[in-house]
């Protein structure tokens, strides 16, 4: 007795009892379902985005999740020598927004998950810029509504978080000589 069961997203049609019984199927249901909940859905969607002209093997989409799994779990990435805290939701809002609104500069089949990293690198970035630009307002601000109205010297106003390359180039144009350690 088969159970045919015809995929929502791309048509396929397909004997339940036959994917319940093949192990990379299975292997694959089991890897999502370890996730966090939030992302069971766009992961699944986001998956569509590496079909070609032909289905997508599943061998290939467990590619595709053992790759993202330890930073989903881990809730980071690291893109570029730099590492970025990414929570599970952050990752499906980013799978859901490819799948729903399939940029321009988005080019299908996906052959990896290049694009999607990048993009959260990037918002992980500019949430970090934004924060530092705030931090740098508040120190501005403490030292604008001192009671003295005390000069502030120029090193105090730079972040300490900022490279220390960043910090001397910053110095340099102020005129202030770099401090020893």
């Amino acid at each position: 007795m088969s159970l045919d069961i015809t995929c929502p997203k791309c048509g396929a049609e397909f004997d339940l009892n036959m994917a319940r019984n093949d192990d990379d199927w299975r292997d694959l249901v089991v890897m999502i379902m370890a996730l966090p909940e939030v992302v069971h859905r766009p992961l699944w969607q986001y998956l569509s985005l590496f079909r070609g002209k032909h289905k997508v093997r599943t061998l290939k989409m467990i590619r595709i999740v053992k790759e993202l799994t330890p930073m989903i779990k881990a809730a980071e990435i690291t893109r570029n020598s730099n590492t970025y805290s990414v929570p599970a939701v952050k990752f499906a809002r980013a799978m859901t927004y490819l799948v729903d609104t399939r940029p321009e500069s988005l080019v299908l089949p996906l052959k990896g998950n290049g694009y999607l990293l990048g993009m959260l690198a990037n918002q992980a970035e500019q949430q970090l810029n934004q924060a530092e630009l705030k931090k740098d307002e508040q120190l501005r601000n403490k030292a604008r509504d001192g009671s003295e109205k005390k000069p502030v010297a120029a090193s105090t106003l730079i972040s300490s978080e900022v490279s220390e390359q960043a910090r001397g180039e910053a110095l340099s144009i102020l005129g202030i000589k770099k401090p020893a350690k």
